[in-house]
């Protein structure tokens, strides 16, 4: 037995029910009234555009020291951080600079990326 449904308003569905019986061969038509059936997906959307990724980094990575919120740093993994290393020297004065350059230089034949920081100490 074989089945074909027709939708007409997709309310209405007419069945044409075909049986085979001994080189016989009867059609029947058949009309029933289908109710309407809601389907409400529960899926999240699947966005994954540059600026969805970008902001989940920065939310898992930005930490906020506890009892004081004004110290907050941003913790990147090695892997995605820009900066491997920062060089700060801790005076201004001029005598510390060739040993800066040094370390700085030194850091880079070892393949670390780094960033010097010449900031003022008071």
């Amino acid at each position: 037995m074989s089945a074909i449904a027709v939708s007409q308003n997709n309310q209405r569905c007419t069945t044409l029910s075909i049986s085979p019986s001994d080189m016989i061969s009867s059609i029947q038509k058949v009309s029933k009234t289908e109710h309407v059936r809601e389907f409400v997906p529960s899926v999240i959307e699947p966005s994954f555009g540059i600026g969805r990724i970008l902001y989940c980094i920065l939310e898992t990575n930005f930490k906020v020291r506890e009892g004081d919120e004004k110290r907050t740093w941003l913790d990147l993994p090695p892997l995605i951080a820009p900066t491997k290393c920062s060089v700060l020297p801790l005076s201004s004065h001029s005598d510390f600079i060739p040993y800066v350059q040094r370390i700085s230089a030194d850091l880079r034949k070892l393949g670390i990326p780094n960033k010097v920081g010449y900031c003022v100490v008071i």
